[in-house]
């Protein structure tokens, strides 16, 4: 079986979106979990995310006493606004997610409005979950 790195026990970590305490991550990765983080927030942003991947800010978190901690630590969780990602191969596949309503031929919906073709997209993404 092959072991697990840092950058993937993180990911599973934070997947959730709740708040984790970093010594939560340190105890299965060490310190260098932080540098993960960074990097991995680095990388979305080079794609053109416009917010954070992972969010950190000063740990609140009601410890019990084996996990008490008196320094100052972050506590870590994904964006709420990256939990649901969706690539263009599973829009094709879905025909839920159709970038055009099915009704339409291509001429018909680029000759309506730009009201018009919002609205149908809202309606398609909220069809599909996504809003």
């Amino acid at each position: 079986m092959k072991k697990k790195s840092h950058r993937e026990i993180i990911t599973e970590i934070l997947s959730s979106g709740e708040w984790v305490c970093g010594v939560e991550i340190f105890k299965q990765t060490g310190w260098s979990f932080r540098n993960r983080i960074s990097e991995m927030n680095a990388e979305f942003e080079e794609q053109g995310s416009e917010v954070k991947y992972y969010q950190g800010k000063d740990c609140n978190i009601d410890h019990t006493f084996e996990n008490k901690h008196n320094e100052n630590i972050f506590m870590w969780r994904k964006n709420p606004l990256k939990m649901r990602s969706v690539n263009i191969s599973e829009i094709k596949a879905d025909p839920n997610l159709s970038l055009a309503p099915k009704d339409h031929n291509l001429d018909e919906w680029n000759n309506q409005s730009k009201e018009e073709r919002h609205k149908a997209i809202k309606e398609m993404m909220t069809k599909a979950g996504l809003k």
